[in-house]
């Protein structure tokens, strides 16, 4: 997925837990239930850096990724990083668009990799 500003709530929806829970400030032992605060090493979310295309087909090879997410904003003078690999995407041989599910302000394009 891209990074537009908000990556990180999409890795809260699908469980991603490798952020220490207490990143921002650590709690007192007497709070209930702090021993169940969970931190996995396993990455199920993986965001598009400012590297090329080829970095991107490498990382979804290393990492066994199945689908891969584009957002891009439909207001013009707000794009998103990295949007502009939305035509390289939608050429590319190893991807195939699955569906495009339109939000307020931005269009997120689903691809399955075939690789």
């Amino acid at each position: 997925l891209n990074d537009p500003g908000w990556d990180i709530l999409v890795e809260v929806y699908r469980g991603d837990n490798r952020y220490n829970p207490e990143w921002k400030w650590e709690l007192a032992e007497w709070v209930p239930r702090k021993k169940n605060l969970k931190m996995f090493e396993k990455y199920t979310s993986f965001d598009i850096y400012g590297k090329s295309v080829r970095y991107d087909l490498r990382t979804i090879e290393n990492f066994d990724i199945e689908r891969i997410g584009l957002i891009v904003s439909t207001v013009e003078e707000k794009p998103f990083p990295y949007q502009d690999r939305l035509s390289i995407y939608m050429e590319s041989q190893w991807l195939e668009l699955e569906s495009v599910v339109n939000l307020k302000n931005k269009d997120l394009y689903i691809f399955k990799v075939n690789i």
